[in-house]
């Protein structure tokens, strides 16, 4: 297989800062846990508990019901104080329980030893995780790749390659966790049979990936190891599948966080109830937390000395899909990875104008569109034409967005129309 060095579109990164996080940092405990039924992209599952039981740390609070939902866990021991109508960051109306701190806690502090190794196929692997309950980083249920029969994937993509730039948090697992991520995909390697393996990273990661193929070496992994030009959206799963030139059909990609995630779930019997939460902004140095889900976001940015002032802007995930937060004291949830700060300085200002066809848009655009002509035929109500011209393969990327010097919110404008169209 060819090395991809880059693809038609996105936009070329600068260097990010030499970051060498060799420390996660623990955030305080949450002496009351906002814990929202629904943390994903997905269904609710079904309430196990209720408004006055004590509960254990890890114990399973929302049942998944399927592939498509997931199931919660404690991630402190506690009282159910409250049930609570709920909306999440991402505009999902679901219920919320509010557990206070109190208790012992049967994981956090104590040594407690891994599980007996033992291999496994892609039904218990499906099963185990269904009961744990992991997200991908796209905050998808992780159970539905495992729906997957294994016989009809030709190829295993192992992206490392960041969604975003200013999200660390991988970056931090490739650095700290290298050994347990290997051992993960040692893992689907027997799930998978002979499917091959591709390893995606970018080629600042090259020190980190150097170690990493070494050991895969002397364990005798057969992976095909692939450095990538730095830009953006080179992360995105199905360009990353159209530039290794594979049948999108037959593969699957299993991202950094998610393998991190399995490591958890077959090495230690342990559901997600916290995170590996990077802090980043343009200017500072990013910090690593590792934090418990239900912790309030005004609480994280508190341990890490971030002052907001009234004009800045806490976004979930990076500078370009990044969505903000408008209520600080809203919870960190399974699929919330990154805070990205966007302060005022840095915010692009100024009035919107008509599109003066620069071209900007199209030489960008990952998805080799035209969003200046989407946005008129928008306009002007012509939104079957605008389908017709590939409206619905926006990926939402954002980058026509950054580079539109009419400062038109196209984005927002793809996302109404999609939305609409299937209400």
């Amino acid at each position: 297989m060819n090395i991809p060095r880059s693809f038609a579109g996105g936009v070329e990164l600068f260097p990010m800062k030499k970051v060498q996080i060799l420390e996660v940092k623990n955030g305080q405990l949450p002496k009351l846990a906002l814990i929202p039924w629904v943390q994903h992209q997905g269904s609710e599952g079904t309430a196990l508990v209720e408004y006055g039981d004590f509960v254990q740390e890890e114990q399973i609070l929302i049942k998944g019901d399927g592939i498509n939902s997931v199931s919660i866990h404690s991630p402190v021991p506690g009282r159910i104080e409250r049930v609570i109508p709920y909306e999440t960051w991402s505009g999902i109306k679901t219920k919320a329980f509010l557990i206070s701190l109190g208790g012992e806690f049967h994981r956090l502090g104590k040594d407690v030893p891994p599980e007996p190794k033992q291999e496994y196929n892609i039904q218990m692997l499906r099963d185990k995780v269904l009961e744990f309950g992991a997200l991908d980083s796209e905050g998808y249920p992780l159970s539905q790749k495992l729906a997957e029969d294994p016989k009809k994937i030709n190829c295993v993509i192992i992206n490392s390659v960041p969604k975003e730039p200013y999200q660390f948090n991988e970056k931090v697992l490739l650095q700290t966790r290298w050994e347990d991520l290997i051992s993960t995909v040692n893992v689907l390697h027997n799930v998978y049979g002979e499917a091959r393996f591709v390893w995606a990273y970018t080629s600042e990661d090259k020190k980190d990936f150097n170690r990493i193929k070494n050991r895969c070496q002397r364990l005798g992994l057969d992976i095909n190891f692939v450095p990538t030009r730095n830009q953006y959206p080179q992360g995105d799963d199905s360009l990353l599948i159209k530039v290794l030139g594979l049948n999108k059909e037959d593969v699957i990609t299993y991202d950094t966080l998610s393998l991190h995630s399995l490591f958890d779930i077959i090495n230690n019997n342990k559901p997600m109830v916290e995170k590996y939460l990077s802090i980043t902004s343009v200017d500072a140095e990013p910090v690593c937390l590792k934090v418990r889900i239900g912790t309030k976001i005004s609480t994280i940015l508190e341990d890490c000395g971030v002052s907001i002032e009234n004009n800045d802007q806490v976004l979930v995930g990076g500078p370009f899909r990044g969505a903000q937060i408008k209520d600080l004291d809203m919870p960190i949830t399974k699929d919330i990875n990154n805070l990205f700060i966007l302060e005022d300085k840095h915010r692009t200002k100024g009035e919107e104008y008509s599109c003066i066809h620069c071209g900007w848009c199209i030489s960008t655009c990952p998805s080799r569109l035209n969003p200046s002509r989407l946005s008129m035929l928008i306009d002007a109500d012509k939104t079957e034409i605008a389908f017709d011209e590939g409206l619905d393969l926006c990926s939402f990327c954002g980058i026509c967005d950054f580079v539109c010097p009419s400062h038109i919110p196209l984005i927002n404008k793809f996302q109404d129309t999609i939305n609409a169209s299937t209400t």
